[in-house]
């Protein structure tokens, strides 16, 4: 767990672990027994599609924008009557 213990606000509680650096500006702690949680793989399948999504009108915006500025370039025709 990392700390700045310049934040503004309340302390942090103090935690069980090993100090790994205490200084004036950070205070780093290695947590004792952590519990690694398991992620069902249906997440990051979410996770994906949602980014994907919210992503896909930029990145398709940027190739419309540099097909039409390195893409080939279109004869103007002549109007009727010209």
């Amino acid at each position: 767990m990392v700390v700045d213990p310049t934040a503004p606000g309340e302390a942090p509680p103090e935690v069980a672990g090993a100090v790994l650096l205490d200084d004036a500006d950070l205070r780093v702690v290695a947590l004792d027994d952590v519990t690694q949680r398991q992620v069902d793989p249906w997440w990051y399948v979410a996770m994906i599609a949602a980014w994907t999504l919210f992503a896909a009108p930029a990145v398709w915006a940027a190739g419309r924008g540099l097909s039409g500025a390195f893409g080939p370039r279109r004869e103007r025709r002549a109007a009727p009557g010209d």
